[in-house]
């Protein structure tokens, strides 16, 4: 139903750089403080350290970066992924199928309005599945990335990776029960966690712009973007 084309990003900085142009711990933070995860995993802001501190104990960041290119499977042309199934395409659908229903003389006009009705629940359910495959896949990439970060770790005690997005390794994390983190070897921190600038990152660096999803319409590409440490 979904395909996924995989393009690997990446590019370097040294840290005095990137933190004179893309690290502004005070102004990412208060973007934190508004998500619901703040404060409840220890890969999530507030720190018990000085994130300033912590980023010039080394001398270069490399930016890595991944491409998520989505589009639909060859054998599902009236299965698109992006804005095709958007409510103006809903409606033109609805309006043919109506049309056809209206040519049958013996069709009321209730079985119309259950036809109808099952034509945008068909599309919701679709749009459902996609999302739900994308966030697996996008979780998969995630953890695939670190997995191999924490590989170059074991090499060199002087490098440090970064998470593409928050940790994820436990369901409830222990920080919200008062405990230490279970995973210490597997949890790291993000580079926006640590008030870096990913949307300038990614373009500047990695020469894209980053997309969201809007509502039903899923754009042609998702960015997950970490990086590795080094002193």
């Amino acid at each position: 139903m979904v395909k996924f084309n995989i393009i690997e990003l990446e590019n370097e900085i040294s840290i005095d750089e990137y933190m004179e142009k893309y690290n502004d711990v005070e102004k990412f933070l208060g973007y934190c403080e508004a998500c619901p995860n703040y404060s409840k995993t220890w890969s999530c802001p507030p720190f018990d350290f000085n994130v300033e501190d912590f980023l010039k104990e080394y001398k270069n960041l490399k930016i890595i970066g991944k491409k998520i290119e989505i589009s639909e499977s060859e054998n599902e042309r009236g299965m698109e992924i992006q804005t095709d199934i958007s409510d103006d395409k809903i409606n033109r659908d609805i309006e043919n199928k109506i049309g056809k229903i209206e040519a049958d003389k013996q069709v009321g006009v209730e079985n119309k309005a259950k036809e109808a009705k099952a034509i945008e629940k068909k599309y919701s359910e679709d749009i459902e599945i996609k999302k739900e495959m994308i966030k697996k896949e996008l979780e998969y990439q995630k953890k695939s990335v670190l997995g191999e970060l924490l590989e170059l770790e074991k090499q060199d005690p002087n490098i440090r990776a970064l998470s593409m997005g928050r940790c994820t390794e436990c369901e409830i994390c222990t920080r919200q029960e008062g405990k230490d983190c279970r995973n210490k070897d597997k949890m790291r921190y993000s580079i926006e966690a640590l008030g870096g600038d990913v949307v300038g990152i990614t373009q500047d660096l990695l020469h894209h712009e980053i997309k969201w999803s809007k509502g039903n319409e899923i754009p042609e590409y998702f960015i997950l973007v970490g990086g590795l440490l080094s002193k």
